[in-house]
């Protein structure tokens, strides 16, 4: 695992960031973080991309449109998946706001969530009249029924599993991303003194990283 880890920071250092430094200094430099994980069953031509992100987050609506422009450009080498993560208690409104969105309208995308909290000139969800206005915004359905499916022990539930889901790759803020290999996974995020431009370099070297295993296993296969 650490040959593994050098060799994407070497990669990484010389050729997505822009500048050369020496393999020691590589190796010195953290940009991500690599977690041991069970074989997984990723499709053959897709890499996983976990965005743990929160509509609260400052930082989440400047990097949530250039992480669009990103996989845009990626097309389909990356399946983008969003899961809502709250570093903060209060933060949860908002998880369940995003949640409940998703779950009363599927087809609902977190750039609609996230455009329908601007609409309402929300910096911050963090109580229940406010989530159900998000939802309400977001939906287009009345708030009386929102607000009962947002107290539900079940939406507790959802967003426990949330918080657990994003902790077990190691998340402790946000954006954070993940990208899922086959046998470790490898978080991103602002922590290791990244840029929105660093995080989307560092996690597009990941993904070509993973892809050119694909290609090793392929041919020996």
């Amino acid at each position: 695992m650490k040959k593994i880890i050098f060799k994407i920071a070497s990669v990484i250092a010389i050729s997505v960031i822009g500048f050369s430094v020496s393999a020691s200094e590589a190796e010195k430099k953290k940009y991500f973080e690599a977690i041991p994980m069970a074989a997984t069953s990723a499709s053959e031509n897709t890499i996983r991309v976990y965005y743990f992100f929160n509509t609260n987050c400052p930082s989440c609506k400047k990097f949530s449109p250039e992480l669009e422009s990103w996989k845009r450009k990626m097309g389909r080498q990356v399946d983008l998946i969003s899961v809502p993560f709250a570093p903060f208690e209060p933060w949860k409104w908002a998880s369940k706001a995003y949640l409940a969105s998703v779950e009363l309208n599927p087809a609902l995308s977190r750039h609609d969530v996230e455009s329908a909290q601007e609409s309402l000139g929300l910096d911050q969800v963090t109580d229940l009249l406010r989530a159900a206005d998000l939802v309400s915004v977001a939906t287009k359905k009345s708030r009386g029924k929102i607000m009962t499916k947002l107290s539900l022990e079940k939406m507790n539930s959802s967003v426990k599993a949330t918080q657990e889901y994003a902790e077990s790759f190691g998340v402790i803020g946000t954006p954070s991303l993940v990208v899922i290999g086959k046998h470790a996974a490898y978080r991103v995020s602002p922590e290791f003194g990244l840029t929105h431009q660093g995080m989307l370099n560092i996690t597009e070297a990941l993904v070509a990283y993973q892809s050119s295993l694909k290609i090793v296993n392929s041919t020996r296969d």
